[in-house]
C-alpha cells in the first residue's frame, strides 16, 4: 500500500509515527476529543486513498453534506493526512450537490440616492396602483 520512499520518509520521524500489527502506519497525536486530552492514533492515509475518505466523510448518509469544518473533525478523529485542511477545502467547495442547495445571502441594496432639485415640483415622484374594487357602503369608496 506504501512505497518504500514513503515508510523511510516516515521512518526517520519514530516518535510520531508506528507500524500496527495489521500493517498499517499510524500517526501519534498530543489531542483533546470530548473534553478528553490524551495521545491518540489516527491512520495515516495515503495519496490515493484520500479521495475515498473525503468521500465517504462528506457524502456518507449520516453525514449529510456537512461543512468544510465537521467534516474535517470527522477524518481527523480517525485519520492523518499532511494538508488535510486544504483537501478538505477543496473537495467540499467542489462539491456539486453542496453548491445547489447551499445558502448565499443576498446581495444587499444600494443606498438611497438623494436627487437634487432648485425648486419646488422640479422631481415628482407618482405610485400608480389600482384599479379598487368599489366598496358596496356608500359611506367607503373604496
Amino acid at each position: 500500500m506504501f512505497t518504500s520512499n514513503e515508510i523511510s520518509k516516515y521512518e526517520t520521524t519514530r516518535r510520531f509515527y508506528g507500524l500496527r500489527d495489521d500493517g498499517l502506519l499510524i500517526h501519534k497525536q498530543l489531542l483533546t476529543r470530548h473534553g478528553i486530552r490524551g495521545q491518540f492514533e489516527q491512520i495515516i492515509v495515503p495519496q490515493e486513498m484520500l479521495n475515498s475518505v473525503l468521500k465517504y466523510y462528506h457524502e456518507n448518509v449520516l453525514c449529510s453534506h456537512d461543512g468544510i469544518y465537521r467534516t474535517f473533525i470527522r477524518i481527523q478523529e480517525k485519520f492523518y493526512y499532511g494538508g488535510l485542511t486544504r483537501e478538505v477545502k477543496r473537495h467540499v467547495k467542489a462539491c456539486l450537490k453542496c453548491n445547489m442547495n447551499k445558502y448565499s445571502e443576498p446581495k444587499k441594496q444600494g443606498l438611497m440616492k438623494t436627487f437634487p432639485a432648485s425648486r419646488p415640483f422640479q422631481i415628482v415622484g407618482i405610485d400608480i396602483v389600482g384599479p379598487f374594487r368599489v366598496s358596496e357602503k356608500e359611506t367607503n369608496l373604496f
